[in-house]
């Protein structure tokens, strides 16, 4: 034993009989093998989990889009923190549906996600504005052709975006894209490292 101490447990393996050694190579073998498993399982490859994790971002842009633009509606106030919360919200419905997949690739599909649920939340609000400005200027029969839908609706929100940007809008867009992107960063498994 003093022997093991000095030259360590591998010089001492090589004193043991072949059958032994085989199996402790096995062994470790075996375990590095679940290792890298999990963390292909935690990481994932390239192009695994995109779909899931784009049709996560998709419909957490559309929801919290919807839901953010309902809020400046009825408080006509833009609630900053709601849009930075689209960010969390982009985040975990990607990491969601990508199977707990982690890539550079879904960090932008996430950050994407945020910035477009922040676009659609501008637009429905722009879309109610617009269509209580034609009503006011114009009357009811006018404001009723107004739609969500309408390609010169989406042209004038197009033409009109950067007028609807302050610093704040700014600020939180940022904070948005940064924490779907920090969500879903490769790394540990188990939650925001």
């Amino acid at each position: 034993m003093r022997g093991a101490r000095f030259y360590g447990a591998s010089a001492v393996s090589q004193f043991r009989p072949y059958s032994a050694q085989t199996e402790e190579v096995t062994a470790s073998e075996e375990r590095l093998a679940r290792l890298i498993v999990r963390d292909e399982v935690r990481v994932g490859s390239a192009t695994s989990g995109i779909g899931p994790g784009l049709a996560g971002a998709l419909a957490a842009a559309l929801m919290g889009g919807i839901i953010w633009g309902y809020v400046i509606i009825k408080t006509d106030y833009e609630v900053g923190f709601l849009a930075w919360g689209l960010g969390f919200i982009a985040g975990y419905a990607v990491l969601t549906l990508a199977g707990g997949r982690r890539s550079i690739e879904l960090q932008l599909i996430a950050s994407v996600g945020a910035v477009l649920g922040i676009v659609i939340g501008k637009y429905v609000a722009y879309v109610h504005y617009f269509q209580d400005y034609v009503r006011a200027t114009f009357g009811e029969e006018f404001a009723s052709r107004v739609s969500y839908f309408d390609t010169q609706i989406v042209r004038y929100f197009v033409d009109d975006f950067t007028s609807l940007l302050s610093g704040f809008d700014i600020v939180w867009c940022v904070l948005a894209v940064a924490t779907a992107w920090r969500i879903v960063r490769p790394g540990p498994a188990g939650g925001v490292a």
